[in-house]
């Protein structure tokens, strides 16, 4: 089991407290309690049931669980069998909370993951943060940004067959931040302006401004920041991009200014991050 570090904060709205995965423990027969004060994302591995104020539901090779903060639930274990576990605890930063409005007013969620995604990016997590390499804190942010993305994912997906007024209320993300980020993917943050995303919204400039952060949790720079971050894991991937390509792809209006975000996001240089292994093969800046 890892317990991470207090300043391991990541970039999405959460922080790992605790993980662990592919590990065997001998339990004793019958159902076993459980209650943490932080979120619970756990992936079954074996076919089992969980019991949550007083009912009781199966859980599957596929399954992934998540349980509120405070939430008592409970996991039946057959006697002397060998449980193999994948699971993290994470800690809140700031609200609302992404995994709160996902589950609404309910206190857990079973998902489906047939493809095991949520398993092994546990795993990377984990083998990230044993690595203890330079950079791995923004290895473990984008790990975590991932790890919601897919519970986020395969919720929807869950629900998609449910009727429009059967999601309402539901929704993980607010329309205004699903906008800005449409339109990042769309144009260079550089040339994305609050005026502009707000006509799109029919709303004054002063009303998102003074909302956005009330209604998305976070604010209009945070949400650029994070988009930055999310782009910029997946361009150090391709060998065959320049930092001059990189800093016209992220809005940055000249190098050193994307050679300091890196820096300060991740406290490693642009080559130092290309070279570490897990974000893709070593290439010549």
């Amino acid at each position: 089991m890892i317990r991470f570090s207090p300043s391991a904060w990541t970039s999405c709205q959460y922080r790992v407290r605790y993980a662990a995965f592919q590990e065997n423990i001998l339990r004793g027969e019958g159902w076993h309690r459980h209650r943490h004060r932080y979120w619970v994302i756990a992936v079954a591995g074996v076919s089992g049931g969980t019991r949550v104020q007083n009912k009781t539901f199966s859980l599957g090779r596929t399954s992934v669980a998540i349980y509120a903060p405070g939430v008592t639930y409970e996991e039946y274990v057959e006697s002397g069998r060998l449980v193999p576990f994948r699971w993290v605890l994470l800690e809140e930063n700031g609200t609302p909370s992404i995994l709160r409005r996902l589950l609404g007013s309910e206190e857990f969620a079973i998902l489906e993951d047939k493809r095991d995604q949520v398993g092994r990016t546990i795993e990377e997590l984990v083998a990230f943060a044993e690595a203890q390499t330079p950079g791995h804190a923004f290895l473990l942010s984008a790990c975590v940004n991932r790890l919601i993305g897919l519970v986020v994912n395969l919720h929807d997906q869950g629900h998609s067959r449910k009727s429009s007024k059967e999601q309402s209320g539901k929704n993980w993300i607010h329309p205004w931040k699903r906008a800005v980020r449409l339109e990042l993917d769309r144009i260079v943050p550089e040339t994305l302006t609050i005026s502009t995303i707000a006509a799109s919204l029919d709303v004054s400039a002063s009303t998102f401004t003074h909302t956005y952060k009330k209604v998305c949790g976070e604010t209009f720079r945070e949400t650029v920041y994070e988009w930055r971050l999310e782009r910029l894991q997946a361009l150090l991937e391709r060998p065959d991009l320049s930092i001059k390509e990189m800093t016209s792809m992220l809005g940055f209006s000249h190098q050193s200014y994307l050679c300091a975000f890196i820096k300060k996001a991740t406290g490693c240089s642009p080559t130092q991050l290309r070279r570490m292994g897990t974000l893709g093969k070593s290439a010549k800046l």
